[in-house]
């Protein structure tokens, strides 16, 4: 049936006859066979069941078949080890069947191909030749010895035959006119032989194929035809990548073998590779950089054929080639040495082992292997490069009459040319170097797009700047290069030569384009670096190395900077003034290694060395007074903010502040910063003098006017507050930042109904307010403090990415993760009505504490107040609720305490007070929380206060000791009208008090401020409203909580209902 093609049924009947142990193997080898005809992928047994990874399988029929000596059962597993890439176990079962049946052919092939995949030639060869002993028409072994000759006899030479080529080429097309592979192959000769209308040919061709899909043969004519046409390399190589692309996936998974060998192409691969390195640098590049495209793709086409042909000299040599460009000089050499060992008269080898040891500076031995070279190949490019070697070595007379006889061979060498333009330029013979770069450029029409266009303009330049000494035009020449050839090394070229002619400034801009292209080009990173420090642009060369942390480690920044403060110990000026310069540098290095007790020590060294310095700058080099100053202010400012916000003593941090003000006593940055220290001391009239003093002399500026009106917070007028931030954003309704303190005012005076105005009047004013990050902060806080959580969250996302506000709206969006249901954490007086189970419960509080971990995981980093991240850190382990948590956070937060700047830190003690109720230790919370009971009320430390005076106001309600939470929840109220909380707990007294009407007056305000979106303040609320039988508005609050939770438990039946009856009776 199978032979007759009736594969289905004969399946169907050879799968029945497997249930017969004698005919199992039978029926197994007819069932592959069955399966091949029909191109059935999943193979039911022997060697192909490898295909649906059941080798292990398939050797186990094998193994139990009671004929184990039987040769196909000994075939089958030497195919499944073949299969699994066992080919030394796969070759001993051939053995074993060949010392059986020694004239049994198919173990013989079996064997040459599994030898073929280990690269065993030598046994390749001798068992194709047993094989032919047998079969003397036996075709794999045929196959696989003119293989062996191809790939690794090195007969390389017996293949090139154009004529015949071109003639079979022919008759293929004539046997078949749609023959894509005979068409493209006679193009390929007819190009070579430089025959007219090929390139026409060639874009028919091209444009007839694109739609089905181009072949690698095609692709490569096409890049062929565009280099003799003169194209872009970007046009010619976008072919070549194809072909990389396509071959590199189809040689996926291939075992080496004649299949591979086939699919391998090498004289695609070669005249791919030779094609990408005329795009390559002439010069080696530095070991280390990042490869030119061009060789990275030489190198990935080249390399499996190297493995494949370890002894052809034509893969060896160019592999070298690629090796010695990349900057790898000593794999070159090795694979050079091996391709010279086995063609000892290959003389572009010798050539180019004699340009590594010229770019070594070995001229001695480049000498030999030039004079290797000529004598097997008495050619223009041997004569060249002795005549170069020459010339390196100073035998000057001796490199002329060389060069002198290479052009008399080859009158339209470039290359000779302009090598004897670079001598006469040397020895100053502009005239002679002239002419020697006029014919070339007359030879070579190319010359502006070729490989000599570099040499050509570097020459040129030199000349203008010896000859002509035009600086201007110099530059014009490596500018034209850039032009040209945009590539690293010429941007790189033209930075070192505004280098070379001091002017450093602009090698810098170039640098640093370059350096955008390759960020991790670590050349690019050290010049840039070095033209910085050139020009004193510290600051800068101090980003540059930070920038680049991969490449050049802040250890070894540090031992630089140290060893030239050593070296520098002179007290003359320009020593002093570099002093100053190291030292801020050095700080800055250890800034950025989170280092900052020792970076402020390092700046205060900086500071004090600059005061010695502007002591003397004025009597002894006034002109440089400007600058200093400029620099001066820029250190004060940096050493004041880093005192301020990491050490915390303000005092010293103002009186840097005003060292910086000797130098410009109306610098408005400088008199914000220190009017902001005095308001956080409490010093207001002072600060309001200093925002007075910088309208005096900038009164455009909104800062002051706005600090101002804060200043007017802070004095707990709030009201007055109110009205300066709103004639602020009537005049400028998008000023997010006055925006923000009229919340926050809003908030304390318990008018939050005024926002939304506000917010609708910014998003009229300009079209662009939806997409401002200050419009969604501005809304989040809004949305926050009228408890619309959710949507906070949303509207702080839209601003967390901006770089002014993002870690503020961050520290936010953590607040409201690790306290969503704006409980008192810790308090025991409330518990939640929502009737959640414990997995329900968990996984809701589990994902808000991820969530906030992931924010967390984002701040670091960005944070410069390193305290404040580390209690919100704290905070997130103690939103856990867990014994072990709140352990490591009280650790933590004693810590804090313990330190001498901390002991009063409001946020530190509320932490350790919340971790001790939730470990259950109450008085001890207490015990704490009475520490800061009496504290007045500061802004700074306004939201942790009243977070303490909450929770020991519950604890107190616990306790039964009303008027003590009452007297706290009073003076909560006092300052933040809109809390919630305060109301809430005052409700719930009265309520245990039985004063309804009093605890529904409390709860309805508490209602009130959470803009009616807390189901369980609004349980209270109706349930009070029913013990002061006040019915109907206990009905109209159920009715509210219903329709925006429908869910909500008890109050239908427990309110709603009675309510209800009592109004009928």
């Amino acid at each position: 049936m199978e032979f007759h093609w009736h594969l289905k049924e004969s399946i169907r009947e050879l799968d029945q006859c497997q249930a017969s142990r004698e005919l199992q193997i039978a029926s197994l080898l007819a069932l592959i066979f069955a399966h091949r005809k029909c191109q059935v992928i999943e193979v039911l047994s022997g060697s192909d069941e490898d295909i649906t990874s059941m080798n292990h399988s398939a050797m186990n029929y094998f193994d139990i078949s009671s004929k184990s000596n039987d040769p196909e059962v000994i075939i089958g597993k030497a195919k499944v080890l073949e299969k699994n890439s066992s080919f030394i176990a796969g070759v001993e079962q051939l053995n074993q069947a060949i010392v059986l049946y020694p004239r049994f052919l198919p173990a013989f092939i079996e064997k040459m191909k599994l030898q073929a995949s280990l690269k065993d030639w030598e046994q390749v060869v001798d068992t194709a030749f047993r094989a032919l002993s047998i079969d003397k028409h036996c075709l794999d072994a045929q196959r696989y010895l003119i293989l062996h000759s191809l790939a690794w006899d090195n007969n390389e030479e017996a293949v090139y035959r154009m004529t015949d080529a071109q003639r079979h080429y022919k008759n293929a097309t004539k046997m078949d006119e749609s023959s894509i592979v005979g068409l493209t192959g006679l193009l390929h000769c007819q190009l070579i032989e430089n025959q007219k209308g090929v390139e026409e040919q060639l874009d028919s061709l091209e444009e007839f194929n694109k739609a089905t899909g181009m072949s690698k043969e095609l692709l490569y004519l096409c890049a062929l035809s565009g280099q003799k046409r003169g194209k872009t390399s970007q046009e010619i190589l976008k072919y070549l990548d194809k072909i990389v692309e396509m071959q590199n996936q189809m040689m996926k998974g291939l075992a080496l073998g004649i299949e591979y060998y086939i699919k391998l192409e090498p004289e695609l691969i070669l005249n791919i590779t030779k094609i990408y390195l005329q795009f390559s640098p002439n010069e080696p590049i530095i070991l280390g950089q990042p490869l030119p495209p061009s060789l990275r793709q030489a190198k990935d086409i080249l390399q499996p054929l190297v493995n494949a042909c370890p002894t052809q000299k034509e893969p060896l040599y160019l592999m070298a080639k690629v090796k010695y460009l990349s900057g790898d000089i000593q794999a070159a050499i090795s694979l050079l040495q091996k391709c010279l060992d086995q063609n000892p008269s290959f003389s572009d080898g010798h050539l180019l082992m004699a340009q590594i040891s010229i770019h070594y500076g070995n001229y001695q031995t480049a000498s030999k292997s030039l004079e290797v070279a000529l004598s097997h190949d008495f050619n223009k490019e041997p004569l060249y490069l002795m005549a170069k070697v020459k010339y390196l070595s100073g035998d000057i007379q001796a490199a002329i009459s060389l060069l002198q006889k290479c052009l008399d061979q080859n009158p339209s060498f470039s290359d000779g040319h302009l090598l004897m333009a670079q001598i006469s330029i040397h020895y100053g013979n502009y005239q002679t170097a002239s002419k020697s770069l006029e014919v070339a450029l007359s030879h070579d029409f190319n010359l502006e797009h070729g490989d000599h266009f570099v040499r050509s303009r570097e020459l040129m330049a030199l000349m203008y700047l010896k000859h002509r000494k035009d600086r201007r035009l110099y530059a014009g020449c490596y500018r034209e290069i850039l032009d040209k050839k945009p590539t690293t090394q010429s941007f790189l070229m033209l930075g070192d030569a505004y280098m070379h002619i001091l002017e450093p400034e602009r090698a810098i801009e170039i640098y640093e384009q370059a350096l955008k292209k390759n960020p991790k080009d670590w050349i690019l990173t050290r010049k840039v670096g070095q033209a910085l420090i050139k020009t004193h642009f510290y600051e800068k060369a101090m980003l540059n190395r930070v920038d680049n942390t991969a490449n050049f480690s802040m250890c070894e920044s540090q031992t630089i900077i140290t060893n030239a403060l050593e070296i520098s110990q002179t007290q003359d000026l320009q020593s002093l003034e570099w002093e100053v310069k190291l030292v801020n540098l050095l700080g800055q290095v250890q800034l950025n290694t989170d280092n900052k007790d020792t970076a402020i020590a390092t700046l205060k060294r900086a500071h004090q060395t600059n005061q010695k310095l502007m002591r003397r700058l004025p009597v002894e080099q006034p002109d440089l007074l400007a600058e200093q100053k400029k620099f001066s202010i820029s250190l004060c400012k940096q050493l004041g903010e880093l005192i301020s916000n990491h050490l915390r003593d303000n005092k010293q941090a103002l009186n840097v502040y005003k060292e910086a003000l000797n130098y410009d006593e109306a610098n408005a940055e400088i008199l914000m910063l220190m009017a902001k220290l005095e308001a956080s001391n409490q010093n207001f009239d002072i600060a309001h003098n200093y925002c007075v003093a910088i309208l005096k002399h900038a009164p455009h500026l909104d800062e002051p006017v706005l600090m101002m009106a804060d200043l007017t917070f802070r004095q707990n007028d709030f009201e007055g507050a109110l009205n300066h931030f709103n004639e602020l954003l009537t005049r400028k309704p998008t000023y997010y930042q006055a925006m923000n303190k009229l919340i926050e005012t809003a908030r304390r005076v318990g008018q939050l109904d005024l926002i939304p105005p506000v917010l609708e009047k910014a998003e009229k004013f300009s079209p662009r307010t939806q997409l401002d990050p200050g419009y969604h902060y501005a809304k989040g806080l809004y949305e926050w403090f009228t408890g619309d959580n959710n949507e906070a969250l949303k509207s702080f996302n839209k601003a967390r990415q901006d770089p002014e506000i993002g870690v503020q709206v961050t520290y936010h969006m953590i607040e409201i993760c690790i306290n969503p249901d704006n409980e008192t954490i810790g308090g025991e007086t409330f518990e939640t009505m929502v009737q959640l189970s414990p997995m329900e419960k968990d996984s809701y509080q589990g994902a808000a504490i991820k969530t906030a971990d992931s924010l967390l995981s984002d701040l670091k980093g960005k944070v410069l107040d390193d305290l404040d991240f580390h209690i919100i850190c704290n905070f997130v382990l103690l939103a856990k609720r867990t014994k072990n948590e709140a352990d490591l956070a009280l650790n933590e937060f004693m810590k804090l305490l313990n330190d001498d700047r901390y002991r009063d830190n409001v946020a530190a003690i509320l932490g350790v007070a919340t971790a001790f109720m939730i470990i259950k230790q109450t008085p001890k919370a207490r015990n704490h929380l009475k520490r800061v009971a009496k504290n007045s009320w500061n802004f700074q430390e306004a939201e942790y206060l009243e977070k303490c005076w909450l929770l020991l106001a519950d604890i107190y309600t616990q306790s039964g000791k009303y008027d003590m939470a009452i007297e706290l929840l009073k003076k909560v109220l006092l300052y933040n009208k809109s809390c919630m909380k305060a109301y809430e707990y005052l409700g719930y007294i009265m309520e245990k008090e039985q004063s309804y009407r009093d605890a529904a007056q409390n709860y309805d305000l508490a209602w009130k401020f959470t803009n009616c979106n807390n189901p369980n303040i609004g349980y209270k609320l109706a349930f009070n409203y029913m013990k002061a039988k006040r019915h109907v508005d206990a009905i109209d609050v159920c009715k509210e909580i219903l329709t925006k939770f429908p869910d909500y438990p008890k109050v239908r039946k427990e309110i709603l209902d009675k309510c209800r009856n009592s109004l009928k009776m």
